[in-house]
């Protein structure tokens, strides 16, 4: 049986990813901040603080075969779990964005080695440094050239479903419903979707 860990893992996404981690019959442990777990006895919780690497010290004890990261937002998190996991994990999962990508993409489309983390200048910071395409692209810096463990990146594009508590999607919905105007600044431009299902299946 897996031994897996997930940061994350009570909302979007996330939630479904450990509903078919449950499934493949993975020992899971989810560690959150909150004191919420909506799977019952079915998993661990942990609560903590993800970016606390005192308080993440008791995981750390442990060894992983997987630990998936939904909420990794910079290279300062990136180093606090490189630390605590250092000869702790076999594969440690990311979960990036389509966002490190510069917006100046091409019509063409992003291609993977537009953005290459082990040639990419790394900068320290906290979540407050960097807007969210930069601060991944920091935390996929770190993770591909600090880290000593099996890593993989997962730059998944635009995820939608109905869970998801940003609302992006309704915000355009409700205004075109209600006669409002909606911009693009490129409206010729493709954008990439995934839905949270398939998102947790990949």
């Amino acid at each position: 049986m897996k031994q897996t860990l997930v940061f994350g893992g009570t909302g979007f996404f996330g939630k479904k990813l450990v509903e078919k981690l449950i499934d493949r019959g993975d020992q899971i442990t989810i560690c959150t901040r909150s004191n919420k777990n909506p799977f019952g006895d079915k998993v661990t919780h942990y609560q903590g603080d993800r970016t606390d690497i005192k308080s993440l010290a008791t995981l750390g004890k442990k060894n992983w075969d997987f630990i998936f990261d939904q909420i990794c937002y910079c290279s300062q998190d990136a180093e606090i779990t490189s630390k605590i996991f250092e000869g702790k994990v076999g594969k440690y999962i990311f979960t990036s964005t389509g966002s490190v990508y510069s917006l100046n993409v091409p019509e063409s489309g992003a291609q993977e080695e537009m953005f290459d983390p082990l040639k990419s200048k790394l900068i320290m910071g906290n979540i407050d440094s960097f807007d969210y395409g930069e601060g991944k692209r920091q935390a996929e810096n770190y993770f591909f050239q600090k880290s000593n463990f099996p890593i993989s990146s997962v730059r998944f594009p635009i995820v939608l479903g109905y869970d998801d508590t940003s609302n992006r999607l309704n915000w355009h919905i409700d205004r075109i419903k209600q006669g409002q105007t909606i911009y693009f600044p490129n409206i010729e431009k493709t954008l990439s979707f995934m839905t949270d299902k398939n998102t947790a299946k990949t």
